[in-house]
């Protein structure tokens, strides 16, 4: 899979468009990716590996987590940096971990009734 297969990403309940963009785009700023929550893109400058495309994807998802989640409070750079580079590694290291994340989940059941408790139990407990 690479990075051009990923087109847009649910955050927070907003669509972003994810970008590779070229280098002068990114170079003039010194970055090598960008999160803009007036346009909802994550930009990956398009020269990076694919596994630095994909860190960099996923530094652009926590400063995308920080402005929605922390509003007024928004991560400092080197918290990003550490919990992106964290997360990415875990993920690598533990693909079934992914896979659990996103698998759904069974609603728990009622132990009196066995119905779902996603709902008020009809059997009053």
């Amino acid at each position: 899979m690479a990075l051009s297969d990923i087109m847009r990403l649910k955050i927070g309940g907003f669509w972003y468009t994810v970008t590779e963009e070229r280098d002068d785009a990114l170079d003039s700023a010194c970055l090598v990716g960008e999160h803009d929550r007036g346009n909802l893109t994550l930009s990956v400058k398009s020269t990076l590996d694919e596994q630095a495309k994909a860190l960099c994807l996923m530094h652009e998802v926590t400063h995308a987590i920080s402005s929605i989640y922390c509003s007024g409070h928004e991560l400092e750079e080197s918290v990003v940096e550490g919990v992106a580079q964290g997360l990415f590694q875990v993920i690598r290291d533990n693909p079934a971990l992914a896979n659990y994340l996103s698998s759904p989940y069974e609603p728990s059941k009622c132990e009196f009734c066995d119905c779902a408790i996603d709902r008020k139990c009809d059997c009053g407990a």
